[in-house]
């Protein structure tokens, strides 16, 4: 196995205005997650992703918004992903299997993405 070197940086990314640029970014590089939003008309997000080979490593700062991967995507998707999410500020929720945690600036979690999950 090759590990691919990960060099330090402070890339914030793409900024995203207004909840129609958001659905589209995460179409493109999330495919199967639903996204809602009860601020549609004032959300923001700044986002950028980095390939590494087969692997990629996301930054995502957003409004409040709600992501889910439900059944019917867990189902249809590559099994044998995970998702680490490292929360650098600000707080989430994650849920998956019936087990829900808050994040926490400094805390991080892991999702299955073969397995339905949830983020707030």
């Amino acid at each position: 196995m090759q590990i691919a070197p990960l060099a330090p940086s402070t890339e914030i990314g793409q900024p995203l205005h207004g909840f129609g640029p958001w659905q589209d970014f995460v179409t493109a590089n999330f495919p199967w997650l639903d996204l809602s939003s009860e601020r549609r008309s004032e959300f923001d997000a700044c986002a950028g992703i980095r390939t590494y080979g087969p692997r990629s490593i996301s930054t995502i700062a957003a409004n409040e918004c709600r992501v889910t991967r439900p059944e019917r995507a867990a189902r249809r998707s590559d099994v044998g992903y995970l998702k680490l999410m490292w929360q650098r500020s600000g707080r989430m929720l994650v849920e998956q299997d019936g087990t829900s945690t808050q994040l926490q600036r400094g805390m991080a979690t892991i999702c299955d993405t073969g397995r339905p999950y949830r983020l707030w």
